[in-house]
């Protein structure tokens, strides 16, 4: 991995799986608004009013095929020559059935999107990453409090899956000053809850606590503010949303 080192304030090169879904669109937008050049990965089209920008770029890649993935980061170092951050923000859709109901078809597909996902996307971009540089997870609030859970298949069991990666890895790039973050963000009503019945997402939303309900607005602000902002030498964390409450790996 490279030895640079720099303290100001420059556009930041980015990646984001996910980048044309709920949250991942989020994201890319808040990234781009901030002057940061944004590489977006999935399986969908970037929108329109977004390939506008020179500083947008929507490559098609399934997260879940490893030499698609090291094809990819491959075609993006070939332009870039600096990689500040990588984040992984792509899921499966969520199957509303208990986990040993679901079929082994959609079990492998939640761990293949958001485990191995995440693992081949870290594993080729690592060495590429810069001093400084920072790779976030995108898992979720509840994998980290006990409590009775929504029936909601294999999704739960693969964040929980993709946050000990997280925590695996901060171990291991810690030393070649590459940081390691999560962000778990609380319950969001639209993008993998729009399946939700209206009657259903009123009454849960009518029960949660202010606390438990965060958007996708308030996840992208505290995913720059980590990349380039005024969080830019945490390491190491674990962000709560919302609220910002912090745990360690």
């Amino acid at each position: 991995m490279s030895g640079y080192c720099n303290t100001m304030k420059h556009e930041k090169n980015i990646i984001i799986s996910g980048g044309s879904g709920y949250l991942g669109s989020a994201i890319v937008e808040k990234c781009l608004n901030e002057g940061n050049s944004v590489v977006s990965l999935s399986r969908g089209t970037g929108k329109a009013f977004r390939q506008q920008s020179k500083l947008f770029r929507h490559i098609s890649c399934d997260i879940g095929d490893e030499q698609s993935v090291k094809a990819v980061v491959k075609k993006i170092v070939s332009e870039f020559s600096e990689i500040h951050a990588v984040v992984h923000c792509a899921s499966a859709p969520v199957k509303r059935e208990q986990v040993l109901s679901e079929s082994a078809e959609d079990f492998i597909l939640q761990f293949s999107v958001n485990v191995f996902g995440g693992f081949y996307l870290f594993k080729h971009v690592a060495p590429f990453l810069l001093n400084g540089s920072v790779v976030i997870g995108i898992t979720t609030k509840a994998v980290h409090y006990p409590g009775e859970r929504m029936k909601s298949g294999s999704y739960m069991p693969a964040k929980s899956a993709l946050s000990e990666l997280l925590r695996t890895m901060r171990g291991e790039l810690h030393q070649s000053g590459v940081r390691v973050c999560e962000v778990a963000p609380g319950f969001m009503p639209g993008g993998l809850n729009r399946d939700i019945p209206k009657p259903v997402m009123d009454f849960i939303l009518r029960k949660s606590e202010p606390a438990e309900v965060t958007s996708p607005k308030e996840v992208a602000n505290v995913i720059t503010n980590i990349i380039s902002g005024s969080m830019d030498t945490v390491d190491g964390k674990i962000f709560m949303l919302p609220g910002g409450e912090l745990a360690e790996m």
